[in-house]
């Protein structure tokens, strides 16, 4: 049985926020549609979000993401240096591959979607999910300032990141799908004609 802990707090930050940014007249407008701890390959499948984007190419459309967490059953060494460290004080555990440690993945599901930060399997590609272990050792898709940070990233970031991509892509070749940064900087009309048509029912 995977132990799980702090995430409680995240899930209720993120109703705080989802509440507070639907009284804005341009805000965040989200739902949080299920909450599954249903194991899926390395992954567990726990939020489906679904929520739109105003003033942006997909204004009108219903876009659905899922938040997947890494996970790992804590062996005794974990449980035994989390005890070492925090003494369980605020109910905390820390498993170096699993959640918070590590960012979660974000996925568009059952929405096609058309967008440079997004790859051909709906991935989310954004500095933010960039993990720490890759952030140190100074992988490829890490650039200064880049990365999850335990200590101040939540799902609330993590939906944030994703609704601010939307309306404001982020232009690095590190986080791009190529053929579609491609398109935007040689032909960025036919660019936004298909991200506005892409997946659509005609």
């Amino acid at each position: 049985m995977v132990l799980w802990f702090r995430i409680g707090d995240h899930l209720r930050k993120l109703d705080v926020f989802i509440d507070a940014e639907r009284l804005k007249p341009n805000g965040l407008q989200a739902e949080i549609e299920n909450r599954h701890h249903l194991p899926a390959s390395n992954d567990f499948s726990l939020l489906t979000i679904r929520f739109t984007v105003p003033n942006s190419l997909y204004h009108g459309r219903v876009l659905k993401i899922q938040l997947r967490l890494p996970y790992v059953i804590p062996s005794l060494v974990d449980v035994c240096c989390s005890f070492r460290l925090t003494g369980l004080r605020d109910g905390t555990m820390w498993y170096s591959d699993g959640y918070p440690i590590m960012p979660p993945a974000v996925y568009f599901i059952e929405t096609e979607i058309y967008h440079m930060n997004v790859d051909d399997d709906g991935q989310v590609l954004l500095p933010l999910f960039v993990s720490p272990k890759d952030s140190r050792a100074g992988h490829p898709t890490a650039l200064p300032g880049s990365g999850w940070n335990v200590a101040s990233h939540s799902f609330v970031d993590a939906l944030t990141a994703t609704f601010n991509a939307l309306k404001e892509p982020v232009l690095h070749e590190l986080y791009c799908h190529s053929s579609r940064l491609d398109r935007y900087r040689t032909s960025p009309a036919e660019y936004i004609n298909r991200a506005k048509t892409y997946g659509r029912v005609q």
